[in-house]
């Protein structure tokens, strides 16, 4: 199992380095994958769950997952990957939450009409 962080879209919430600090560190505002993790996550079924869950639960969906084909037989979650392709890669869940609006909300014109 291949794992990374996107860094364009990581905003620095640290919820990876919380959920598997053995996989995930925090540095300069960026969640990023310890040296040598990925491979220990590979063998290790405690660590493979705490990283799934990690990239379940970042807010900004980040965490990029990537299975080689060998490693299909070993109860790796997820659905198949394209045919003909080595591995696959998927995030977890989408594109994730919407991010909150920036400054004030809108204010409506007390004399305007109501709208729909």
């Amino acid at each position: 199992m291949k794992i990374s962080v996107d860094r364009s879209q990581c905003y620095g919430s640290a919820e990876c380095a919380h959920r598997a600090p053995a996989v995930f560190a925090f540095e300069d505002g960026y969640g990023v994958v310890r040296p040598g993790a990925a491979q220990a996550a590979a063998v290790d079924p405690r660590l493979r769950e705490e990283v799934l869950e990690a990239a379940e639960k970042c807010p900004s969906q980040a965490i990029v997952l990537t299975e080689r084909e060998e490693q299909r037989g070993r109860g790796v979650r997820g659905p198949p990957g394209p045919a003909g392709n080595p591995s696959r890669s998927r995030r977890a869940r989408g594109p994730g939450p919407p991010r909150p609006p920036y400054g004030p909300p809108a204010r409506r014109d007390r004399h305007a009409p109501p709208g729909p």
